[in-house]
């Protein structure tokens, strides 16, 4: 089968989008955002949903994928307080120091700081284990 476009060469091609577009220069500088000028009650514009009012964050989560070679107990430390912590979607009690009972493969390793007692720096270390990166 052949369609009308392919007999008579009507297609539309698509260009590039370019980086110079006001939408495109207004979600670029959205990620560069600092959080920590915002105070409370202030007024702010959103992309989609225009005006609002800024309540403040309420938590600000981290993710890291860990590849376990040997099922075990892992000990992850992480410097900074989280407020939670979870290990393949269950709850593991936060802390500077948490221990797991992991099987051999990728996990999925997520905390919950608090945002108005952020470090300058994360590190997390687990006793056994790679990370990932994409």
């Amino acid at each position: 089968m052949v369609t009308d476009a392919e007999i008579f060469g009507r297609y539309k091609i698509q260009r590039p989008r370019r980086l110079k577009s006001p939408h495109a220069l207004a979600a670029r500088s959205a990620l560069d955002i600092d959080f920590s000028e915002l105070e409370e009650g202030d007024l702010v514009v959103h992309l989609q949903h225009g005006i609002g009012k800024y309540l403040g964050l309420t938590g600000l989560y981290v993710s890291a994928r860990l590849q376990v070679a040997k099922a075990g107990t892992v000990t992850l430390r992480l410097s900074g307080a989280a407020e939670a912590g979870w290990i393949d979607g269950k709850s593991v009690k936060a802390g500077p120091t948490m221990e797991a009972n992991l099987d051999t493969g990728n996990h999925t390793i997520v905390f919950r700081l608090d945002p108005k007692k952020l470090p300058e720096a994360l590190r997390l270390e687990a006793s056994d284990g790679t990370f990932l990166t994409d």
